[in-house]
């Protein structure tokens, strides 16, 4: 039986995760073009890889946080993570569309015995709707990816997410970190961000509607209405250049460490490229290191 959370919960993050918006030709998809590219650009300049998109008669330009597109009848942009958190709302005032959009509500527990993911799915399992199998939920678990509950199906127009943030972050959040997620799709989504867009994608307004789509199915979230002055204290997403260079700090540098062991430095460091030049004589005259004979 899954035990009762302490409530109530501290908020690291309460806002857009993902939106997937068009703007047709014309000013609107003029103006999300140059604002996309710029996004690019700085994303970019900080360390983030661009390559090609091709999407369903866009062509354009991924990351990892943005993609951009462009066909004969308009722009497309995805924003997702930090970038969807900040920009989705400049995004939704000039889009014409929006075709998707993921609201998440990150709450931190103290107990760390608590799995909020169940505690979501034994309430969810009492709605009528599942009871009667009109809506479909699941549970799973794995390492280290932690626990996810789903409530509904994928290709619906609102679709749940609970699960432990800190073990999907692989402990860039904080342990007994837990999200809850609804993303939406089709009419609903363009419903979600037309109230957004007037409430100018507030967090405390993002809460308030993940809370009310939680509770149509009797599940609660485990935190208060954001107070005045809240703060989002979500980590900042690393830069491509910075996740190789922790890939290398602890996957590859050990390796080469245990190389280096038995085998001549000099050698290790060629075959990785690495090319040592040997000191001219004009240099050893500089720094006094000729050796006498």
């Amino acid at each position: 039986m899954p035990q009762s959370p302490q409530y109530p919960c501290r908020v690291i993050s309460a806002g857009v995760d993902w939106i997937t918006a068009t703007a047709r030709t014309g000013t609107n998809g003029t103006l999300v073009g140059i604002l996309a590219r710029r996004w690019r650009d700085q994303h970019e300049a900080e360390g983030n890889q661009v390559k090609a998109w091709d999407w369903q008669g866009y062509r354009g330009h991924t990351m990892d946080s943005l993609s951009i597109g462009t066909r004969d009848d308009g722009t497309i942009v995805r924003l997702s993570g930090d970038l969807a958190r900040h920009r989705s709302q400049q995004l939704l005032t000039l889009a014409d569309n929006v075709s998707r959009i993921d609201l998440q509500v990150t709450i931190q527990e103290k107990n760390q015995w608590i799995n909020h993911a169940q505690i979501g799915l034994a309430a969810a399992k009492l709605d009528r709707r599942v009871k009667a199998g009109m809506t479909g939920t699941s549970l799973i678990s794995s390492t280290p990816a932690g626990t996810t509950a789903y409530i509904g199906a994928r290709v619906s127009e609102r679709f749940y997410r609970i699960y432990d943030k800190s073990a999907e972050s692989k402990g860039a959040y904080p342990p007994g970190s837990w999200r809850f997620e609804v993303e939406y799709k089709g009419q609903r989504a363009m419903s979600v961000g037309d109230r957004l867009h007037q409430d100018k994608a507030d967090s405390e307004a993002v809460r308030g509607v993940v809370e009310q789509a939680f509770l149509d199915y009797g599940v609660e979230l485990p935190c208060l209405a954001l107070p005045p002055g809240w703060r989002d204290s979500s980590p900042r997403t690393e830069s491509t250049d910075e996740r190789r260079l922790r890939w290398l700090e602890t996957t590859i540098a050990p390796v080469i460490g245990r190389m280096m062991e038995s085998l001549d430095r000099r050698t290790v460091l060629e075959a990785l490229g690495i090319i040592i030049e040997e000191p001219t004589l004009s240099h050893e005259l500089e720094t006094g290191e000729v050796i006498q004979s």
